[in-house]
């Protein structure tokens, strides 16, 4: 059975704080996320209701999120410098990032939300927070 609170007329996608931060050694792949943040998304939430009159377009943009593609560099360390940027000190799971994506894709929650990011971050900050290292 399909839930009618999930619309058939949204997209979401899902790029990733690089594309509000930036990412050291990472240029193209930073202007990429950027891109699809701001300009594109802007532009396609206009223009595609043209075709598919109320249809929502939104961005959910993880930051470090435990995948089996990110697993080598937390067990290497490489994400500690990013949880002193975080209020919340925490890698996200694959859960948080589709329950952002489920919020968006449901007309109960977010029937008149548009053009919008929703960074699933644990509140990263372009600025340390923590001194202290968690290692």
């Amino acid at each position: 059975m399909i839930n009618s609170n999930i619309s058939a007329h949204h997209y979401t996608q899902s790029p990733s704080t690089a594309g509000k931060f930036g990412e050291a050694n990472h240029l193209d792949y930073a202007t990429s996320k950027g891109a699809l943040q701001s300009g594109f998304m802007k532009s396609l939430k206009n223009e595609i209701v043209r075709i598919i009159p109320h249809a929502r377009c939104n961005v959910v943009a993880p930051g470090w999120t435990r995948t089996p593609m990110a697993e080598n560099s937390l067990q290497q360390g490489k994400h500690f410098k990013a949880l002193r940027t975080m209020p919340l000190r925490k890698v996200a799971t694959t859960e948080d990032v589709a329950q952002a994506c489920l919020f968006f894709a449901s007309n109960k929650t977010a029937g008149h939300l548009t053009g919008n990011v929703l960074m699933v971050d644990g509140g990263m900050e372009g600025r340390v927070l923590w001194e202290e290292n968690l290692e």
